[in-house]
């Protein structure tokens, strides 16, 4: 099973959005099974679906557990680890109780046999984030080129060096994906600029840039249908976007050996 994280060391940079969006492009155009967990403290992922609160992850890890219990699906090949307020809990929980660092890749290796790609949703900070990162196989970054959000991939890139050292494992590979860019601005230009040089620096300790995604404001509305950009009426812009999301997934596929078979 190949483990995806999703994270940034700052909120409303798109983290769900493009979680879901890649759980759901594995697996329809992929036809991988695939597993998005719902980790974030404001469980998202779970809303974005139109789930019910059910307490899924939280009692998940906190358990160790029946996974199965707590698993809905959402589509063909795709099921969803809900999210709720007591995700919180197991945060601080895991943390007081000096769980460690591979607890989650531990946890779901258990269950490797069900499923071909874990997609991890997570909050911008906390213990369960640090988890995420020491039980991803690879990173993805999503980054708005504005200057507090760019910020948020230092925060970020802070804790991929010491958590997987804390935990005694690799550091994961890392694709910083921009996010909701706007050309039409000259600081998205030297931003970008900016945090290219910073990547192709530590390109050899597997950071790379992926494909960019542009600002379109269908994402919103395909939140507000509980659907993906995918499943809303065609239009060019629609069409853009999901261009470019398919752009996202085929660099993240090819970096961890996922084949597309449709």
């Amino acid at each position: 099973m190949k483990t995806i994280a999703v994270t940034n060391g700052k909120g409303g940079v798109g983290k769900t959005t493009l979680a879901v969006h890649i759980a759901y492009a594995l697996a329809t155009r992929y036809e991988q099974r695939v597993l998005l967990a719902d980790f974030d403290r404001q469980w998202q992922s779970t809303k974005y679906f139109g789930c019910e609160d059910t307490n899924g992850a939280g009692a998940f890890v906190l358990s160790g557990k029946r996974l199965d219990d707590h698993v809905t699906p959402v589509s063909p090949n795709l099921w969803l680890l809900t999210g709720s307020d007591l995700t919180g809990v197991a945060d601080v929980a895991l943390a007081q109780g000096r769980k460690g660092g591979n607890y989650l890749r531990t946890l779901f290796d258990f269950y490797a046999d069900k499923f071909d790609v874990l997609v991890i949703d997570t909050s911008a900070h906390g213990y369960l984030n640090e988890m995420a990162i020491v039980a991803a196989d690879l990173v993805a970054v999503p980054t708005p080129f504005r200057h507090m959000d760019a910020d948020g991939v230092t925060v970020f890139a802070s804790i991929w060096s010491s958590a997987p050292q804390a935990a005694g494992t690799h550091a994961p590979l890392v694709s910083v994906v921009p996010n909701m860019i706007d050309n039409r601005t000259s600081v998205t230009g030297d931003l970008r600029d900016a945090l290219s040089r910073s990547v192709a620096d530590i390109q050899a300790e597997g950071w790379e840039m992926a494909p960019a995604i542009p600002i379109n404001t269908n994402f919103s509305r395909a939140f507000g249908e509980a659907r993906t950009i995918f499943q809303i009426a065609r239009t060019p812009a629609v069409t853009a976007g999901c261009i470019a999301i398919m752009d996202v997934v085929a660099h993240l596929a090819g970096r961890l050996n996922i084949e597309r078979t449709n």
